[in-house]
């Protein structure tokens, strides 16, 4: 079997669905999926297909050969060739529509992976027959993919070197994407692949997300796009209070997005550059300290200060120097004594802050009665932390604050896909909700998969 599959090209017919709506990342014809994602065995287990065929509401669900379940089959060649079951599920839906379709037809579970379908050929050929029947595609399809990863030089489409198809210049950069362009010589099929891949398995997080591997204890924080890896427990509880991490399905969901600067210093800490200089942690800014004068005066410890060299100190951008005019460098919490508001005062601005944000945000730190605020400018109300999940108490909708914007949350399966916890919503006033501008829906894969278009797209 491993010598007749080297030496042929499996053209398939692709039933095609309609890509709308259009995940969030752009698709790369260069790289459609990385090669460590493409032939990780281990993504899923049995019954973790069973389950994703029974909430996906497909007929495979029930659907047995010889007493094996459809999820058997699958993982049993995805274990068998090392290839990822992720891959073999979304194969079956490009190909026949199988993860959408309730009842599918004999045809489409005859063929259900399209492998050794010609668009010249008879389906009644002996040649073609031979490769008939459920099981048989979906080991087919398994065994192709691993044999062409381990004898990349026999491809029909090659890795680095450049190729038209369908009118589109491309140079594949890896294996895996040489691999769908030769099973799949259309340009089209692959980005509907990628689309299906990223719909049904790759998880789309908020920024302000804090995010963990189910494999690893690295914390990363997500931030304009990127990840950025947290040093250590305590600088993260000192910069994120009590925000929720998230551990992602897999390694991959945390892979796809660039890795950014570490975040290494617990916030308000106070640091020593190479050059002498002392400043003050806040943020994403490190704030130098004008002179020992100041330092002494807001009576800051000498021992609290950390050596850092510069290279650490670059991930920071600088802010405004301390000063002696500067009034709570490092924000205190006041609470008027005449209507009990809160008030979070940093560098003389006073923010009013509602109790749910002083909570999240500032959480164990002392709060200081004052008869006075007119010192202090009146700033902005204070808004809530990214990654709060929030409910307005006359309304069903739930959101995730994420750079400082509500992006609602649709529906309870976009909600426990994402891992969210029910226990973790908190019911706010219409008034502290509309301190955060709305921003795009949330959504993620598996949520509303594409239907999928019965007419076969003949290759030529």
């Amino acid at each position: 079997m491993r010598k007749q599959l080297l030496v042929m090209m499996a053209v398939t017919v692709l039933i095609v669905p309609m890509l709308s709506p259009t995940p969030a990342r752009a698709f790369n014809a260069q790289m459609i999926l990385e090669d460590d994602a493409f032939t990780n065995a281990d993504t899923m287990t049995e019954e973790e297909i069973q389950r994703f065929l029974v909430d996906q509401g497909s007929g495979l669900a029930k659907y047995s050969v010889g007493g094996k379940r459809a999820s058997r089959i699958i993982a049993s060649a995805a274990q068998d060739w090392s290839i990822n079951p992720q891959i073999l599920l979304v194969i079956l839906q490009k190909e026949q529509s199988l993860i959408q379709t309730k009842k599918p037809t004999a045809k489409q579970l005859a063929w259900a992976t399209g492998y050794g379908v010609c668009d010249a050929c008879s389906l009644s050929d002996p040649s073609v027959t031979r490769w008939k029947g459920f099981e048989t595609q979906v080991r087919a399809a398994a065994e192709f993919f691993r044999a062409f990863f381990d004898n990349p030089d026999r491809l029909f489409v090659k890795v680095g070197a450049p190729i038209t198809i369908d009118r589109t210049p491309i140079i594949p950069a890896n294996i895996a994407t040489a691999i769908l362009y030769t099973y799949t010589p259309h340009f089209h099929g692959n980005e509907v692949f990628w689309a299906l891949y990223n719909r049904l398995f790759v998880r789309q997080y908020p920024d302000g997300s804090l995010l963990k591997s189910p494999t690893s204890a690295v914390v990363w924080y997500l931030q304009n796009g990127i990840r950025r890896p947290i040093r250590s427990m305590a600088v993260l509880r000192s910069r994120f209070g009590v925000q929720p991490i998230l551990t992602a399905s897999t390694k991959s969901e945390i892979e796809k997005y660039p890795i950014g600067p570490v975040i290494g210093l617990a916030n308000y800490s106070l640091v020593r550059a190479d050059d002498g200089r002392i400043a003050l942690i806040s943020g994403d800014e490190y704030r130098v300290i004008e002179s020992p004068e100041v330092f002494r005066q807001i009576g800051y410890n000498p021992e609290e200060v950390e050596d850092v060299d510069d290279q650490t100190l670059a991930m920071y951008q600088l802010g405004e120097p301390i000063t002696i005019k500067s009034i709570y460098p490092t924000g205190a919490l006041l609470k008027f004594r005449r209507d009990n508001q809160i008030y979070y005062v940093e560098n003389g601005i006073a923010h009013s802050a509602d109790p749910l944000v002083v909570k999240l945000r500032y959480g164990g730190r002392k709060l200081t009665v004052v008869d006075d605020l007119s010192q202090y400018t009146m700033g902005e109300p204070m808004t809530l932390p990214d990654g709060t999940l929030v409910k307005n108490p006359l309304a069903p909708t739930v959101y995730i604050i994420s750079a400082s914007k509500r992006r609602a949350i649709p529906t309870a399966k976009v909600f426990t896909t994402l891992g969210y916890s029910w226990k973790a919503v908190h019911t706010i006033p219409e008034s502290l909700l509309a301190l955060h501008p709305p921003g795009e829906p949330m959504d993620v894969p598996s949520a509303d998969i594409p239907s999928s278009d019965p007419r076969p797209q003949l290759r030529k």
